[in-house]
């Protein structure tokens, strides 16, 4: 006679669900591991697989003790100086023209009012016709505002002119108009550019610890399937999970960041960039911050005004929605910038300002690094020489390819595939460990 077993919790019912959802897509769960990613995606034009990706004169000793298993066989920290890096890179790179770079910001707002103008005729095509052409508004109004938002963001990096008072005029006027405040996140993100990939001093997109996602220690040996180990398989597992919560951040990600400070370091938790008194800023900028607060209040009540004179759809038509997808690509672009299995995270012991800026990725998004002023794919060059203007960028970082050789990263895996990958793969790091990387089960 059977003897039946326990009632499956609910747990137990997703994950075995789970399970079959990847089995269909050909992964099982516990096939997933961030090294076999390495295997697969090549960097630089060689295997990450092969000892010879950590191969350079550079380098120096492997510390294994303060090192959390290298992703790259063969790895070690760069010991590269900045005057190295610096001398590979043709000294025009670093010239900022006011004349130049005011014609990329003309451009973009010359098109932006076109297209604006262009989109008041798209309600008086048929209703077919309306179906495509506002797609297609949002699309490209987006895109064209997020290169309008890189030039205000190259303002605060003064990389816009040898004039600092036009370089934060015109951020200011900008990055408000787009409900960012400009000294705020100005602030803020120079300590990200200071900190980069170090766990406890970078800005953004800080990983979270083994300990504060409440996992169990780390057991490799562990094989029970208790409720606890079932929810850490399911949540890193789940198709419909991870694509819930990557829109979720796209289109809310910022906003939230800048009021909660979600994803930044765990000290500047809850911090808001708007409230000048945050533990974000120091008490000298204090009116730069109501100086930003004063610029975003002064876009909700044209918002608010243009609302009331025009209606919520009408706004929403021609400014919401592309508002909202540039958010959409300002979390895309940096997120998947700063994740990857293949970058590492620094403790004190092991961090410098040139191992933090070598911790990011270039990628490409196609035609738009057109519109985006190839700040997604040269932003190594961006981390390491940030008031380098973008317009010299592409040639900066042919120059850095050579000097920096295994540590230059780029990833052409198409982006929308990169960031399922990385969302699914980058969950944690190890509590320990003076360098170490991102991981997505135990």
């Amino acid at each position: 006679m059977d003897v039946a077993g326990p009632e499956p919790t609910g747990w137990q019912i997703l994950f075995r669900l789970s399970r079959i959802v990847h089995i269909v897509m050909g992964q099982k769960v516990h096939d997933i591991k961030p090294d076999s990613l390495l295997r697969e995606r090549p960097i630089n034009g060689h295997s990450n697989g092969h000892s010879d990706a950590g191969a350079s004169p550079h380098q120096s000793p492997v510390k294994v003790s303060k090192l959390q298993e290298p992703r790259i066989p063969g790895w070690s920290p760069p010991n590269l100086t900045i005057k190295e890096v610096r001398d590979a890179v043709p000294p025009h790179c670093f010239e900022r023209s006011l004349l130049r770079s005011a014609s990329y910001l003309i451009w973009d707002l010359a098109w932006i009012g076109i297209l604006a103008v262009a989109a008041t005729h798209i309600d008086r095509l048929p209703v077919a016709f309306r179906y495509v052409f506002w797609p297609l508004y949002w699309y490209f109004q987006g895109a064209i505002m997020t290169g309008a938002w890189v030039i205000a963001h190259e303002c605060g990096h003064q990389a816009f002119s040898d004039y600092k008072w036009i370089n934060n005029t015109i951020g200011w006027i900008i990055h408000s108009a787009m409900l960012v405040p400009y000294h705020s996140w100005r602030v803020s993100h120079a300590q990200h550019h200071a900190g980069n990939a170090h766990l406890e001093k970078d800005a953004v997109f800080v990983p979270r610890t083994r300990s504060e996602y409440g996992l169990p220690p780390r057991n490799p040996a562990r094989n029970d399937h208790d409720d606890d180990y079932l929810k850490g398989e399911l949540w890193q597992a789940s198709p419909l999970l991870n694509v819930l919560q990557m829109l979720r951040v796209l289109l809310l990600g910022w906003p939230v960041y800048l009021t909660l400070n979600r994803w930044g370091p765990k000290a500047w938790e809850g911090a808001s960039h708007f409230n000048p008194k945050s533990v974000i800023f120091k008490p000298h900028h204090f009116w730069q911050i109501i100086a930003s607060d004063i610029g975003i209040f002064i876009t909700l009540a044209s918002v608010g005004m243009a609302i009331y004179n025009f209606g919520l759809i009408t706004v929403g038509k021609y400014y919401l929605v592309p508002y909202l997808i540039v958010n959409w690509w300002l979390v895309m672009i940096t997120y998947l910038q700063h994740t990857d299995v293949t970058v590492p995270h620094y403790r004190d012991g092991e961090f410098n300002f040139l191992r933090g800026a070598l911790c990011t990725v270039d990628r490409s998004f196609g035609i738009l690094d057109h519109f985006f002023h190839h700040i997604s794919d040269t932003h190594i060059a961006h981390h390491l020489f940030s008031q380098m203007p973008h317009y010299h960028a592409e040639e900066a970082t042919r120059a850095l390819k050579k000097v920096l050789g295994p540590y230059y990263r780029r990833d052409d895996t198409n982006v929308f595939i990169a960031m399922y990958k990385n969302w699914e793969q980058c969950r944690f790091v190890e509590d320990d460990g003076d360098v170490v990387w991102y991981k997505n089960r135990y």
